[in-house]
């Protein structure tokens, strides 16, 4: 295991948009993750994607379950969601990602 202190991470990140919404809203994947060792020069990529998308309640119940393969972008439906707070967990194949999306009716 290399030394953390001689790597750098940049993590892509999965926009989610609008938030609040109403009727759907949309994931994209941006960026690109590579973990980069400053110190032996080698570089490992991951081609991050949308494999799987939970989206939980306040009470960690979920409501609703997309499955995709290797999508770099999706639109949900989440118009028969009520209103309130919800989390919104992207499985992107090596990690998971957690937002926090409202709705508003």
């Amino acid at each position: 295991i290399a030394d953390c202190s001689s790597m750098t991470i940049q993590q892509k990140s999965i926009n989610l948009f609008p938030n609040p919404a109403s009727s759907s809203v949309t994931l994209s994947v941006n960026g690109q993750t590579s973990l980069h060792s400053k110190t032996k020069g080698e570089q490992h990529s991951d081609d991050v994607s949308i494999n799987e998308v939970k989206i939980y309640d306040s009470f960690s119940n979920v409501k609703l379950y997309r499955k995709y393969n290797r999508q770099h972008s999706a639109t949900i439906d989440v118009s028969t969601l009520p209103k309130g707070v919800y989390i919104v967990e992207i499985n992107t194949g090596s990690r998971l990602e957690y937002q926090q999306l409202m709705i508003q009716k």
